[in-house]
């Protein structure tokens, strides 16, 4: 893993400042938030799961092509035609899905050129939940023909469509091309809806090149935002950064995501006054698992001391089985997929 460049490399031999908020707001913490590329993936399958019909793609997609009328018509009444495009679009990924288990790269050319279509010509200004999840199927059928189109949707107007083209990029195939929107996600960083910014830090931890300057810059800014930006904004910034090989990114990851003592005074600050002692350990034994899931992804993985520090403490001091058996196997993969930090980086 190659270590960090630009502005990054500046840092080097120089005492870093601590990272934000370490124990003192750690009860301040709203969330710890999970990995959210994997929770794009999962929200996938949810939408496979969802689809209870077995129509096949092109009559979803002729529907699709059709009006979808006024939309919500006044106290939350929805035109038909409206919710049977809404119905189609719920059942797409699934249909197609079933389909591409089959299918030739042709068709799956075909069934993009088609999405796209009705992306310009069909979907009305009001529709921005269609308009999401065809991008969610652009972004599973990953023909290099749709990411441009995937991309200008980062701009949107409507959070939920700005949601859906990142969404869409954390299914891109293709880790190179899909570089080409981290302008589009560094600008969506600096967005006003939180679900956008931690979904847009996610994908930049994900598909950023490690040490790139650029993002580097703005997940560090939006790491070290003032008490108006959500703590989970934060952390999702913390991670990225580290996945990135920044060590004021791994040190936050160290200190506040894999600390037993801080995840756990954070979840009795959450949990009623009435709680059990085993609920409290329960939470904070999910909650650190879901910060062991973020260290190694399937093309990079956090390189800091730091991080791996605590990860061998956690393998061979945590009282929770489970979490032992997890960090273990990180240190497994480490030895495997993680090149040793050199001169601090």
């Amino acid at each position: 893993m190659p270590g960090t460049d630009g502005p990054a490399q500046a840092d080097e031999g120089k005492a870093l400042p601590p990272p934000p908020s370490f124990g003192r707001q750690m009860a301040q913490l709203v969330i710890i938030p999970a990995v959210i590329v994997i929770a794009c993936l999962a929200m996938w399958m949810l939408f496979v799961g969802m689809a209870g019909g077995d129509e096949g793609v092109d009559a979803l997609l002729a529907k699709l092509r059709q009006s979808g009328g006024a939309g919500t018509i006044g106290y939350d009444i929805k035109d038909p035609r409206y919710q049977e495009r809404s119905r189609a679009a719920y059942t797409l990924p699934a249909a197609i899905e079933r389909e591409l288990k089959d299918a030739d790269p042709q068709r799956e050319a075909q069934i993009s050129e088609a999405l796209t279509e009705i992306l310009d010509k069909h979907v009305a200004p009001h529709e921005d939940a269609l308009r999401r999840y065809l991008l969610i199927a652009l972004g599973r059928l990953g023909q290099p023909e749709a990411l441009p189109r995937i991309i200008a949707h980062l701009d949107a107007d409507e959070d939920q469509v700005r949601y859906g083209a990142i969404e869409a990029l954390s299914l891109w195939p293709d880790e190179d091309a899909a570089r080409a929107a981290v302008p589009g996600l560094i600008k969506a960083l600096g967005a006003s809806n939180p679900q956008v910014r931690i979904g847009a830090a996610a994908v930049l931890g994900s598909i950023a090149t490690p040490g790139s300057s650029g993002a580097i810059d703005a997940l560090r800014q939006a790491m070290n935002d003032g008490s108006d930006t959500p703590p989970a904004v934060r952390q999702q910034a913390a991670i990225a950064l580290a996945q990135l090989g920044d060590e004021r990114g791994g040190a936050f990851v160290a200190a506040v995501l894999l600390d037993r003592q801080a995840v756990a005074e954070h979840v009795a600050t959450q949990l009623p006054d009435g709680a059990s002692e085993a609920q409290r350990r329960a939470r904070t034994d999910e909650l650190l698992l879901a910060s062991l899931a973020s260290v190694i992804r399937p093309t990079r993985a956090m390189t800091q001391d730091v991080v791996w520090d605590k990860i061998q403490f956690l393998a061979d001091d945590d009282p929770n089985l489970n979490i032992r058996g997890a960090a273990k196997k990180l240190l497994e993969q480490r030895d495997r997929l993680v090149q040793p930090a050199t001169d601090g980086r």
